[in-house]
């Protein structure tokens, strides 16, 4: 697999690095370099005309979303699967909003959760769905029956990638080792098969600001994207590193710092991320040819802002301005934007996007 080499530099855009022809492409003209990016400057956002609101969910009594939904994933089958993490339940919706099946509940059994991390549809239309707490992945059926479990022994896990990154396997984002691990696969009993390195260009020193997601891009590629930062990393079909980008807004990973509690006769020591540190991208999702990114940062439109890159190199497309503070996005399969919020009422719009440029 082609890794990226280390190198610094300065730059005033985006970095878009391509490790397929080794070639670094700019948005505008500058010193620019595979390894840390010393010059953090923002560029101008460029707002995209406002999206038109399509359709409205809303959950008065809990039977649609749940009391507290907090992910959404788009469905092979045309709508949306929603997790509830107040009773741990997963329901999937129809492209038209009704609940089609409704399965789990809070537990360590089998069908049974203790969080939800990722979730990710594999090839057949089952569902994955990783639960860091249980340590394993379960596989939901196309009308919400347990398939199997699959046990996590060789380590946790904080994300899904596509089945076909490793076809018979299950690929994930690690949740431990995030210095050096890119993504990791686990055989079906749960033994870890294949492990691949983190491109060097990414350039974080401590593990604990290496914390990684991911989503597909429909062809059976990825995203990676940080929480602490802007870098991004879009995965070929065989898992291999194809784009290394920086966000259109960049944040640096934040440094760690000691932490440390005493007692009589006792002092216990830690490091943890800095509390002062910004985050970057809450959620993402996408289309064959866009990224959206559900971004946070510092700034009064914290969780209203989505900003769109090319599925194909990372080129920053444009951002959206939504006029509510939302928890998560989905793209549906027939190109609506599906966005939540856990505001007053649970509830889900769906959006009519302008023409992709």
């Amino acid at each position: 697999m082609d890794m990226l080499g280390s190198v610094q530099g300065r730059r005033a855009g985006p970095i878009l690095t391509n490790t397929t022809s080794n070639v670094c492409c700019f948005a505008c003209v500058g010193l620019v370099a595979l390894g840390p990016v010393v010059n953090l400057d923002a560029q101008p956002r460029q707002w995209l005309p406002t999206p038109v609101e399509a359709d409205v969910w809303e959950d008065a009594d809990g039977t649609l979303l749940g009391a507290r939904p907090l992910q959404i994933v788009r469905s092979p089958r045309g709508g949306l699967v929603v997790t509830d993490w107040a009773d741990f339940s997963i329901r999937e919706l129809s492209a038209a909003g009704k609940v089609v099946w409704q399965f789990g509940r809070d537990g360590p059994g089998p069908g049974e959760f203790l969080a939800f991390m990722d979730l990710q549809f594999a090839l057949n239309g089952d569902l994955r769905v990783l639960d860091p707490r249980n340590r394993r992945i379960t596989v939901v059926g196309p009308t919400g029956q347990l398939v199997k479990t699959v046990p996590l022994w060789g380590g946790e896990a904080a994300a899904l990638l596509p089945e076909s990154i490793d076809p018979g396997y299950y690929p994930v984002v690690p949740h431990t080792n995030k210095k050096d691990t890119l993504w990791a696969s686990y055989s079906p009993d749960g033994v870890r098969h294949r492990v691949v390195d983190m491109p060097m260009a990414v350039g974080f020193d401590h593990d604990l600001t290496g914390e990684g997601w991911a989503t597909e891009i429909p062809g059976g590629r990825a995203l990676v994207f940080f929480r602490w930062s802007s870098r991004m990393i879009i995965l070929g079909a065989n898992g291999s590193v194809a784009v290394v980008a920086e966000g259109v807004e960049p944040i640096p990973f934040p440094k760690v710092v000691l932490v440390e509690h005493s007692g009589p006769g006792w002092t216990a020591r830690g490091f943890k991320v800095d509390p002062q540190a910004v985050r970057a991208a809450k959620r993402a999702t996408a289309t064959a040819s866009r990224i959206f990114v559900l971004f946070l940062g510092a700034t009064v439109d914290a969780g209203r802002v989505v900003d769109t890159y090319s599925s194909q190199d990372g080129a920053y497309l444009g951002s959206y301005r939504f006029p509510h503070r939302i928890d998560a996005v989905a793209v549906l399969m027939d190109g609506r934007l599906a966005t939540l919020e856990n505001r007053l009422l649970p509830t889900i719009r769906l959006w009519n996007l302008p023409v992709e440029r």
